[in-house]
């Protein structure tokens, strides 16, 4: 495209670095890269501009991989695992000051992973707490004690769904998620998804040290990524069941405004909630069949400038990258 230059910095080698799937940046500019299962971390300085100086790619000496998210904050390198050492949230530090990430610190377990576990981490607005968002295999990284159990078929309650939540966990979302069928329910033919309920795919957020964890948005089948704009609101691009294409409950990969408290609607089977249910945050923009992966505003990036107000999102099943522009700053369709 006109305006755009594209360099290859560095050809990974499979069988000795795996396969990257994940991207952070340091203050420093280096990159840390993170392999899909057991091949763990590197650290890459790119060429300088003048040519004076080639890439350099490090492994890190930390024990840790399967990171599907990563985030360099408050001094520190943060890892979101989805299986390889262990699905959960890890805080990367140098202990001897020599410039090299050692020290591993566990946050958090997370209860989930493969395709649909703990995913993408990002900074808040105002630079205090951490998001991640993870797929609807993955439990809230807190506990949720039923008071009445899921009604996980359908019917009308007499008495409201209640759950209670753990000392360590609040909800923007009122504590009380449920499937909310009217119509019997059909889990899916093949077994996918068999037995999981609300919330479903979800974004939360925990300070710094991973002590106290608020879940944010829910209703997701499987989002990969998601990002902030510059008014700091939150928009996340969700998965399709592509099993369900044709379908009458069949929704498309999409990108979702994720408000505060909102309820997005995902439910196994044949339950979604369509668009035009009241209690359900419909789509900003409905993409189509696919399989997203990394997303990120444009803000800063050295392109022409009508994409840099741009939330581009990637899709891995087609190779394509969308740029998603606001209507207006209002309307962010």
């Amino acid at each position: 495209l006109p305006g755009y230059q594209v360099e290859r910095l560095f050809v990974v080698p499979r069988d000795e670095l795996g396969s990257w799937v994940s991207l952070a940046t340091d203050p420093r500019g280096r990159l840390y890269a993170s392999d899909q299962q057991g091949q763990g971390l590197v650290r890459i300085t790119p060429a300088a501009h003048d040519g004076s100086t080639e890439t350099v790619v490090e492994k890190v000496p930390a024990a840790i991989t399967g990171a599907q998210g990563m985030l360099w904050a408050f001094d520190c390198l943060y890892v979101v695992c989805n299986g390889g050492t262990g699905s959960g949230l890890y805080r990367l530090t140098d202990s001897d000051g020599d410039d090299r990430l050692d020290a591993v610190e566990k946050l958090r377990t997370f209860s989930g992973g493969g395709e649909h576990g703990p995913h993408n981490i990002l900074l808040s607005p105002d630079g205090t707490r951490l998001f991640i968002i993870c797929g609807n295999h993955t439990d809230p990284p807190f506990g949720v004690k039923n008071v009445t159990e899921p009604q996980t078929m359908a019917g009308i309650r007499l008495n409201q769904r209640r759950v209670e939540l753990a000392a360590d966990g609040t909800s923007r979302l009122p504590a009380n998620w449920d499937e909310d069928l009217i119509i019997r329910r059909m889990w899916d033919g093949n077994g996918h998804a068999t037995g999981k309920l609300a919330p479903g795919g979800f974004i939360v957020s925990t300070d710094p040290d991973g002590k106290q964890w608020e879940l944010w948005s829910s209703g997701y089948r499987n989002p990969y990524d998601f990002g902030f704009n510059a008014d700091g609101e939150l928009f996340a691009y969700d998965a399709d069941m592509e099993w369900d294409f044709g379908m009458p409950w069949y929704r498309p990969t999409r990108v979702n405004h994720a408000t505060s408290g909102s309820e997005l609607g995902w439910r196994s089977g044949t339950a979604k909630w369509p668009a035009a249910f009241p209690d359900s945050l419909p789509a900003a923009v409905d993409i189509g069949p696919g399989s997203p992966v990394g997303a990120s505003f444009g803000y800063g990036a050295k392109i022409p400038a009508k994409y840099q107000q741009a939330f581009f999102i990637c899709d891995w099943t087609f190779g394509t990258m969308y740029a998603i522009a606001a209507a207006d700053r209002h309307d962010h369709r």
